[in-house]
């Protein structure tokens, strides 16, 4: 035997401890990492759209939203997630009602966005709308025999999607009544930098998710790889993205009072031209076209949001605006202040309410759906103020 020999062997075994060790940690941090995708289930969601093993397909049953040639984007179709959120085949929450009308049945269509949708509640049956259809039913207006609510909020939506939407499908659906509920994004993309009435200053084309390159999906098999690149190859939310945060101007600009508005401040623009007020009046005169009856609900923020003045000046203008359609168009108004909801109801500090949340605002609206159905609780059509509002005693 040389002399090297014992050397060799003792670096043999020192080469076979690092490489076992290695092999060791790069389980344990595997089974971290693992770990950290199971607490993370839209990163694990991600991942595996990224591997080509989810199927967005053209329905994007995987994601929240879809794009569509003439609605601009819809709720998925189907959609569903682990927990317990889901979609209808027609892509909105609640039951999917046929087109066509049922003698005696009552139909109210609720047009809006995340609020009316029902944001961070997974029941479909704990929004606002089928709250309204549950309490109606409960007690129903004379002339029917049950009432079905159309749940028609989807997130993001502005008054840009309510006027398509409304145009291109629900005017098909011939609702007894349609109540609009506008919510908060309309008033980003006013103080959102270079104002355009057709907000193409904040919203873009909704883009597919697509699944990564070939040899990016063999490394993404490995969570610990994952969990370094799912953020760096893409957005850990399994969802397409349509909204501009970055402040850049549109792609093509074209609205003379367009400024940069770094501070994100109300812009200095005619009413007539901003976009709420356009997109609402548009709306409301093919709704009175068609001889529907409309109620209109205003958007309310949390008490306590930590918002910008700038965009709590923008919900207030909006709020304003909506009054005075109302007023001048006499179309009733029912008032939501926010002292109707219980604080451990609101579920973030934006907008959003849990099931509970949703059932007190739906007993707030209910006298004032009744009332602009024509048939109130109590036989007796509410009395209306000076502002087109129904009201009752409290």
């Amino acid at each position: 035997m040389s002399e090297t020999e014992p050397a060799n062997v003792s670096n043999g075994r020192k080469y076979a401890f690092v490489v076992v060790l290695a092999l060791l940690l790069a389980v344990a941090f595997e089974g971290a990492a693992r770990a950290v995708f199971r607490l993370v289930p839209t990163w694990e969601k991600t991942r595996l759209l990224l591997r080509g093993e989810v199927d967005f397909g053209p329905t994007g049953a995987a994601q929240y939203s879809v794009g569509q040639a003439y609605l601009l984007y819809i709720p998925s179709p189907n959609y569903h997630n682990e927990s317990g959120l889901s979609h209808n085949a027609h892509g909105y929450r609640g039951k999917a009602l046929p087109q066509a009308r049922t003698p005696r049945v009552a139909r109210i269509l609720f047009l809006g966005g995340s609020t009316t949708y029902g944001w961070d509640v997974n029941d479909s049956e704990q929004t606002y709308p089928a709250h309204i259809e549950h309490l109606l039913n409960a007690h129903l207006p004379d002339g029917f025999d049950s009432v079905e609510a159309l749940n028609a909020g989807i997130p993001w939506g502005t008054t840009a999607e309510m006027l398509t939407h409304y145009h291109f499908k629900f005017h098909f659906y011939n609702p007894d009544l349609v109540v609009l509920n506008p919510g908060g994004n309309d008033a980003q993309g006013l103080i959102a930098p270079y104002y355009h009435p057709d907000s193409s200053n904040w919203r873009q084309p909704l883009i597919p998710a697509q699944p990564a390159a070939p040899r990016a999906r063999r490394l993404l098999q490995s969570r610990l790889v994952a969990l370094f690149l799912v953020p760096i190859l893409y957005d850990p939310y399994p969802d397409s993205k349509f909204v501009n945060f970055d402040g850049r101007p549109p792609l093509a600009p074209w609205y003379d009072r367009s400024t940069p508005n770094p501070d994100h401040v109300v812009p200095n623009v005619p009413r007539d031209e901003i976009a709420f007020s356009h997109n609402l009046n548009a709306l409301i005169d093919e709704i009175q076209k068609d001889g529907h009856k409309m109620l209109l609900v205003p958007f309310r923020l949390h008490p306590q949001t930590p918002y910008s003045e700038g965009m709590k000046a923008a919900v207030r203008l909006e709020e304003e605006i909506l009054i005075e359609v109302g007023r001048s168009r006499g179309i009733p108004v029912a008032p939501f202040p926010a002292d109707v909801i219980s604080p451990q109801n609101w579920t973030d500090t934006c907008c959003h309410l849990n099931g509970a949340g949703n059932l007190e605002k739906a007993k707030h609206v209910l006298p004032y759906v009744r009332a602009a159905l024509g048939v109130p609780l109590g036989g007796t059509a509410l009395p209306a103020d000076g502002v087109g509002r129904v009201h009752r005693d409290r």
